[in-house]
């Protein structure tokens, strides 16, 4: 290997053919080992694990995403969570790996032989990212950048087939994740204005992804007709998953935010200015750039926890291979802009922090690799073994009776079904607190009232993030009320066994609305009995924006007890709107099932409420609201 003079001020890498190959195989073999989960994820209880299973296990009782299901993930979820299912590892092995595969491809063309090391440095830093979604973010940007590299030369061979590589990633965008159909479409859009632009396939290149789509779906062992269905359902997720899920102070991490922002934008005018590539490619490989930074970013800053590290993987990604495909003139403002995302990282989490999230986790691929070769000489239990395992040690730990006929369990902890081999029969939203916009909670409502209704429902209020114990499925809990009455108690859950005779359905909650003002403590009238509340509640012009591009400051429900005790929660604006149980306040399935008795077992001081106060930021929200309450009525026991 050697340094070679091109041109008056400019030198180039030079090795032999076979020097380059083996570099550059090795570069691939490492984002192999950290894209493929060699050594998967095993089934756990905790709430994470419990979708991620629980979305492997919908797969293999070949239950319909978007109809039977409506969750953040897709049927090829285990790509992002890396969930191992017998039913669903080999998808997860192959889609992996054809990721990695387009990405390193894409490198390798566009760097060319003359940056050869260039590709085999990025690669391998690629493959050390910190967070694996993160990293999957970058995949449609490369592909893009692989097939603008294509097209800018004359080989039709290579133009169809990088056609098929961005079409492939697309479709495995589509089919892992909902948060992922932006760039997916991003990727789609751009793919066909490059070919537009140049003239060259067009028509394939805009028949092509759907096709494949429709194609991996179909293998999936998924319907066609609920593809719609499933891409409707993402929208209505990603719509109030901004309000819903949002943690943290928006106004402190603001400047945070904006810098790794304007970071990252900085980084996609290194795909300005790639050789080879045309103006308007670069300009349209930019703008695939900016939406990955705009994706990763918000994704990041939403829940603000361990998301951030999305944020920063993807970043990171966009500056690598910004680094290593553009002009030498703009390399320059790629890197500082690396250097701003480090700092930020330094001012917010520390120094020790970047040890977290520098490109430096390729031994994690490689103890991948040594656990599977462990496994092949025995020297491991297989993955099979490990799974029955896993699923053997959570059944250990649940306390519940054998059911026999369908069961659903809210608001989470699906392990605990699946552990025990129950049939699972779940609500659309299956965990709760997802269940956070007005149509949401009416379809997991109108689950309840229907023929699909489960004929036992393992319950326990499991809210998170501080928010109204009762708020969570709220319209669902007047189903479980008038439709379920209760069995038996399991360690922390009460078992509800579906009534023999269904009630008629409920018209909608009516009371006579009340108009308040943010910040204003309102008295309830005297009323006994279950109390039902619904509120109209907008955010104003500036908040809308800040829910679109950031994050808005939350609403804050507080309600005052007959003790005279006040607790203050948080408040979804969708389970605000779709209503929940206001009175008496219950947080526990001893407390719900007391909801079934007389009512005046349940109207204790300490749970009836008798005022409350909604209240956030006037400048997001407006001032002026309404809510109403009514009375839930159920059937006698």
């Amino acid at each position: 290997m050697e340094l070679v003079p091109d041109g008056a001020a400019r030198w180039r890498m030079r090795g032999s053919a076979p020097r380059r190959s083996i570099f550059s195989l090795v570069a691939l073999l490492f984002l192999a080992l950290r894209l493929v989960p060699l050594q998967p994820a095993m089934p756990d209880s905790a709430l994470d694990p419990s979708w991620q299973w629980a979305l492997n296990a919908a797969v293999a009782d070949d239950m319909s995403f978007g109809r039977d299901l409506v969750f953040t993930g897709g049927p090829a979820s285990s790509v992002v969570t890396t969930m191992y299912h017998p039913s669903t590892y080999i998808w997860t092995v192959g889609l992996s790996l054809l990721l990695a595969i387009v990405m390193w491809a894409a490198l390798r063309m566009t760097c060319n032989e003359e940056r050869w090391l260039h590709a085999a440095v990025a690669t391998t830093l690629l493959a050390g990212l910190p967070e694996r979604e993160g990293l999957l973010l970058v995949a449609p940007l490369l592909a893009v950048m692989g097939l603008a590299n294509a097209l800018a030369r004359e080989s039709r061979r290579q133009n169809v087939l990088w056609l098929i590589a961005v079409a492939l990633v697309i479709s495995v965008m589509v089919v892992v994740k909902g948060s992922m159909l932006v760039l997916a479409l991003t990727a789609y859009a751009a793919s066909f204005f490059l070919c537009l632009k140049r003239g060259r396939l067009p028509v394939i290149s805009l028949a092509l992804p759907p096709l494949l789509v429709a194609v991996l779906w179909l293998l999936l062992g998924q319907r066609l007709q609920s593809l719609p269905s499933f891409a409707g359902a993402e929208v209505e997720l990603a719509s109030g998953y901004t309000d819903a899920m949002s943690l943290g102070d928006p106004w402190s991490a603001l400047p945070a935010f904006l810098l790794l922002g304007i970071a990252g934008l900085a980084m996609c005018a290194g795909f300005a200015r790639i050789r080879g590539i045309g103006g308007i490619g670069s300009v349209i490989l930019a703008m695939v750039a900016a939406a990955t930074v705009a994706t990763g970013v918000k994704q990041g800053f939403v829940r603000a926890d361990e998301h951030l590290l999305i944020a920063f993987s993807a970043l990171l990604g966009i500056g690598i291979a910004a680094l290593a495909v553009s002009h030498r003139n703009v390399r320059t403002s790629a890197g500082a802009a690396l250097l701003i995302v480090l700092a930020v990282v330094c001012v917010e989490f520390g120094a020790g922090a970047l040890t977290l999230i520098l490109p430096a986790h390729q031994l994690e691929g490689v103890e991948s690799a040594d656990a599977a070769v462990r496994r092949a000489v025995g020297a491991l239990p297989s993955l099979s073994t490990q799974y029955n395992s896993a699923v053997a040690s959570i059944s250990q730990d649940v306390s519940l009776p054998a059911l026999a006929g369908t069961v659903d369990i809210y608001s989470y902890n699906q392990a605990d079904v699946l552990s025990r081999s129950l049939n699972w029969s779940p609500r659309p939203v299956f965990q709760s607190y997802s269940a956070y916009s007005v149509e949401l909670a009416e379809r997991n409502r109108a689950h309840l009232s229907g023929g699909a209704a489960p004929e036992w429902v393992i319950f326990a209020p499991q809210a998170i993030d501080d928010r109204y114990p009762s708020a969570e499925d709220g319209p669902s809990w007047v189903e479980l009320l008038r439709r379920y009455e209760p069995s038996t108690f399991a360690g922390d859950k009460v078992i509800l066994h579906r009534r023999p005779a269904q009630p008629a359905a409920l018209p909608p909650p009516s009371g006579r609305g009340t108009e308040a003002r943010l910040g204003q403590r309102v008295d309830l009238s005297p009323s006994s009995g279950l109390q039902f509340v619904t509120f109209e509640i907008d955010p104003s012009t500036l908040g809308l924006a800040a829910l679109t591009l950031y994050k808005s400051q939350p609403l804050r429900l507080t309600v005052w007890t007959a003790d005279g005790v006040d607790h203050t929660y948080r408040l979804p604006l969708g389970m605000a709107r779709a209503g929940f149980l206001l009175s008496p306040m219950t947080s526990t399935a001893s407390e719900f099932g007391s909801l079934y008795g007389n009512p005046s077992d349940c109207e204790t001081p300490s749970r009836t409420v008798v005022a409350l106060k909604v209240d956030s930021t006037n400048l997001l929200w407006n001032s002026i609201y309404r809510f109403a309450v009514s009375p839930i009525v159920s059937p006698p026991m």
